[in-house]
């Protein structure tokens, strides 16, 4: 009995060190140690040389879908550095992480698990893409099957943003 109330007592500390681990970590990496990639810089010159309009009929010869211009850009207008495109993807994937932990009803083992996976830990992270994105309006969704009916706009609008996330 004593066990199963330290248990209920420690878990949400657990998923809150597992959250700021992860964060700590994957900035830390992602700022000082990650070098990007050609496919990641062109995004970048292309939201920073064209004119908003001019990006639309970019896009068809692009790799990477429209939202995630529409992201970037005005990090560009901001006059932020290049890195920030980084920045932002690691803040949308930790924003996944925290729905991954918080709002799913899997088993805190399995969910660590997951989170300090590969796939996880650099492929959706680090590379300045939209695989973050992706990841997050994902989990986005399935935090909202259960309030379909009651929130059809909200699940339709992510529905539709996730066409332009993968």
């Amino acid at each position: 009995m004593k066990y199963r109330l330290l248990i209920s007592a420690i878990l949400p500390w657990v998923s809150h060190l597992v959250l700021l681990v992860y964060g700590f970590l994957t900035l830390w990496i992602g700022i000082f140690y990650f070098e990007p990639w050609r496919d990641i810089a062109h995004v970048w010159v292309v939201v920073r040389d064209s004119p908003f309009l001019d990006i639309f009929g970019k896009i068809p010869s692009n790799s990477h879908p429209f939202l995630w211009f529409l992201l970037v850009k005005p990090l560009v207008i901001l006059g932020l550095p290049y890195q920030s495109s980084i920045v932002l993807n690691i803040v949308c994937c930790i924003f996944a992480v925290y729905l991954l932990l918080y709002k799913a009803p899997l088993p805190l083992w399995l969910k660590i698990c997951f989170i300090f996976a590969y796939p996880m830990l650099y492929e959706f992270t680090f590379p300045g893409r939209i695989y973050a994105l992706g990841i997050l309006l994902t989990f986005l969704i399935c935090s909202f099957l259960t309030k379909i009916k009651e929130k059809p706009i909200l699940f339709a609008t992510l529905l539709a943003l996730s066409f332009q996330a993968w």
